[in-house]
């Protein structure tokens, strides 16, 4: 009995149908199987409408699913290529460069030099930097559109201007200080501007600039500034504050 079950369940639902169909067929031609099974006149009739459909359904079953679903195409899988040794004639590959690699640029541009805070006792005050941007003297870029650099183009160039900070206690009053800027280039010096200025009061905090133009009674035509008058080499700047050197800088300008 187990192997009957066993074989059953292992055996396709359309299969099944097909054979119980032919059985029913055979009771109702013969009459009866195996001397066993009889099957009255009256329900032979039965028998053969129910063995049609039976056979009908199983080879149905079997059929129709093969058909409705096609088959899944091979997966054929592409060769690797191999990479080929190079010949005399060719020669070797080499990597590409990845699209989104940037290389380095040639001729980098450090914004602002190393500084070290410079303590000024005469004026109670620290300075805090020194920094280097270029513009026109008839046109000085505000704080906000200045851009620093320690490096710069000939062929860009008009003025270049020193910039320093200076950190100190809020005064009451302004407090009248004039600044000198000394320009060297290769040993020489090259200009020297003077500026008459103050540190405001209520403040903690004050920014100086002067370009080699800058002086208390000087008039600048801005035809005469253009770009590229700048001689190639390093620049040295020396700040003085009341007649006191309080610091340097130093810049370059490239070809």
């Amino acid at each position: 009995m187990d192997t009957i079950v066993t074989a059953l369940k292992e055996t396709p639902i359309p299969t099944i149908l097909v054979v119980a169909g032919i059985v029913f067929l055979l009771l109702s031609i013969a009459g009866q199987l195996a001397g066993r099974v009889t099957v009255p006149p009256e329900r032979q009739r039965q028998a053969t409408i129910i063995g049609c459909l039976l056979v009908v359904v199983g080879i149905a079953l079997h059929v129709i699913p093969s058909r409705l679903i096609p088959p899944a195409p091979p997966r054929v899988s592409a060769p690797t290529p191999s990479p080929s040794p190079p010949t005399g004639d060719q020669p070797p590959q080499t990597t590409s460069t990845p699209p989104n690699f940037q290389p380095p640029p040639s001729t980098p541009q450090p914004p602002t030099q190393d500084f070290k805070v410079v303590s000024i006792p005469s004026l109670n005050a620290r300075l805090t930097a020194l920094r280097f941007f270029e513009g026109t003297p008839c046109n000085e870029p505000s704080l906000e559109e200045r851009t620093y650099r320690q490096r710069f183009a000939k062929v860009m160039t008009r003025d270049i201007y020193t910039e320093f900070t200076l950190e100190h206690p809020k005064h009451d009053r302004q407090v009248k200080i004039t600044i000198q800027g000394f320009y060297h280039h290769q040993g020489k010096e090259t200009s020297r501007p003077e500026v008459e200025t103050f540190i405001p009061a209520n403040k903690e905090k004050s920014v100086f600039w002067f370009h080699p133009r800058t002086g208390p009674r000087s008039v600048i035509s801005c035809i005469n500034v253009r770009r590229g008058d700048w001689s190639v080499g390093s620049y040295t700047v020396d700040v003085y504050i009341e007649g006191e050197q309080v610091t340097n800088g130093s810049f370059e300008i490239y070809e």
